[in-house]
């Protein structure tokens, strides 16, 4: 069957709009439709001109009259597009299913796993193996700050990064993403438990990984996180070579001498390899976790064949993904940062980076529980020790945390009272507003950490703070 014309149904997912306007940018008639896109996928849409449809309708689902429609996996029975879609007999596919057949089948895929760190190591290896010349495809879950696309095809039978995420495929298909990538290379950054809508435990996630590793050849790679019992014991009795990477003794490739340059703005770190060498790192990338983010992407192009040389060259201008600790404002007096972190760890790690390098600044975090992880139980022992290297918190609990039944959701209460005195609840965008404006001071770091943006808020504030104190 030869595809011509496609219609993304879910098209404002991250993964969704790289798909779309990949597809787009190779000449298919892509379109797409959504009830709310939020940034940036809303922008990176608008920019590559993809013709979107405000709400699901059936009547969409005709008109359009695709060769496939992709049905993203936040789409459930109900829904009108899908049901028109199954009443109609159209041919439909999941998103890893349409890439496999399309593009994967062709090209040596390099899938980026883990909790935490896969965009950024997704976004690293890709440029790293780019500015070695190897044209390599790639698919990030951001918006990547060297690409002007999330997504490329590359070239056939040449490398391909995509981000593995474990979560479900789709409606139709409970198995998790990455088992349709089919990997030649694979990181594992670290296992958690995450995503409680879906697995029972991290048993049951173990599982998908353990799964996704049976298909990998005997002479493919894995690189996994040394310091991670975890993420480690998915990789016993594999056929093919396991290289083991982080801070700790036993691990096959080092990360050693960590240190943070305040006056450069900058983390310095050496990774000690498997052959011996030494090579000394300088990255605008905050934090320990970041220095294993980077080490894996380097293990990655090293493998691809590129020179240490030109990796240490690549990562010293590295520009990580959008809202990944993005500064949104100019002014020394008031940083206002935009962040995605919203699983303890995250909250936890990316903190503390920030109050290591700033020791004397205040450290306020803004935090809206948003995933369908984040707003339930699921995480409720672990949340107030996440924000630990936090000297003030709010919390700003989201409409999706509204709707959820209390007896399933997050207290939030119960979180504020476990932190003390230095945590908070606002319920509205104004009100936080205000109270940030008269409550910050010189030196304040706000960290607004979110799957959504606040309704624009952190850009506004930025700005408030730049035209008054710059």
């Amino acid at each position: 069957m030869i595809i011509k014309r496609i219609h993304f149904c879910g098209v404002g997912g991250v993964a969704m709009a790289s798909l779309a306007v990949m597809c787009s940018n190779l000449g298919y008639d892509v379109s797409g439709s959504d009830l709310v896109i939020y940034s940036p996928m809303k922008e990176y849409l608008l920019k590559h001109k993809i013709r979107i449809f405000s709400g699901y309708k059936k009547d969409t689902i005709k008109q359009i009259n695709a060769d496939v429609y992709i049905i993203g996996n936040a789409l459930s029975r109900g829904n009108i597009e899908v049901e028109t879609i199954l009443n109609e007999g159209y041919f439909y596919l999941s998103l890893p299913e349409f890439l496999k057949i399309e593009f994967l089948r062709q090209r040596k895929n390099i899938v980026i796993t883990g909790t935490h760190g896969k965009t950024s190591v997704t976004s690293l290896s890709a440029f790293l193996l780019d500015s070695g010349g190897l044209n390599p495809g790639f698919m990030v879950g951001g918006v990547p700050a060297h690409f002007d696309v999330s997504a490329r095809a590359g070239d056939v039978g040449g490398w391909f990064v995509i981000e593995g995420d474990e979560y479900d495929t789709s409606l139709f298909d409970k198995r998790s993403k990455f088992f349709h990538y089919l990997p030649r290379v694979v990181v594992i950054n670290n296992l958690e438990f995450d995503h409680g809508d879906i697995f029972t435990d991290l048993a049951d996630i173990k599982k998908s990984f353990k799964l996704m590793l049976r298909q990998l050849p005997a002479n493919g790679v894995v690189f996994v996180n040394g310091d991670d019992e975890d993420a480690l014991s998915v990789t016993k009795d594999l056929p093919s070579k396991v290289i083991s990477f982080g801070l700790g003794d036993k691990c096959d490739v080092r990360v050693t001498n960590f240190t943070y340059d305040i006056k450069s703005a900058k983390s310095r770190f050496n990774i000690n390899t498997l052959e011996g060498e030494v090579i000394p790192i300088s990255t605008s990338l905050w934090g320990e976790f970041n220095a294993r983010n980077i080490t894996a992407g380097a293990l990655v192009a090293n493998y691809c064949s590129l020179s240490w040389e030109v990796i240490k060259d690549g990562i010293s201008n590295f520009k990580n993904v959008a809202r990944r600790l993005d500064l949104l404002n100019k002014s020394d007096d008031f940083k206002v940062y935009d962040d995605f972190s919203h699983h303890p760890t995250a909250i936890l790690e990316t903190s503390k980076a920030i109050k290591k390098s700033h020791l004397n600044s205040r450290l306020k975090v803004i935090y809206e529980p948003r995933s369908n992880t984040s707003i339930g139980k699921i995480h409720q022992a672990s949340m107030a020790k996440s924000f630990f290297h936090c000297d003030k918190i709010i919390i700003y609990p989201s409409a999706s945390w509204r709707k959820l039944a209390p007896d399933k959701r997050l207290d939030i209460d119960k979180v504020v009272q476990e932190i003390g005195d230095r945590a908070c609840v606002i319920n509205d965008l104004q009100n936080l507003k205000n109270q940030l404006i008269k409550g910050s001071r010189a030196g304040d770091i706000l960290i607004f950490m979110s799957q959504g943006d606040f309704g624009g808020l952190p850009k506004e504030l930025g700005n408030y703070f730049d035209n008054h104190y710059l």
